[in-house]
């Protein structure tokens, strides 16, 4: 599957957090700018999905 084969795309900095309801859930997200990508890609995501980028997340969260 060509999914596989794409190289991943670094998290440059999170720019932004939230929190929404998601199925009677408050989830935290976290809207990241790509390296080499500017702010209209930017994007939201949990936290499970930064577990590839824990230094960024500490550093936002301090």
């Amino acid at each position: 599957d060509d999914f596989e084969k794409l190289p991943e795309t670094e998290i440059e900095c999170i720019v932004a957090e939230r929190w929404r309801k998601i199925n009677k859930h408050r989830v935290q997200q976290f809207k990241v700018r790509w390296k080499g990508f500017d702010p209209s890609h930017d994007e939201w995501l949990g936290k499970q999905a930064l577990r590839n980028a824990p230094d960024i997340l500490t550093a936002w969260i301090n």
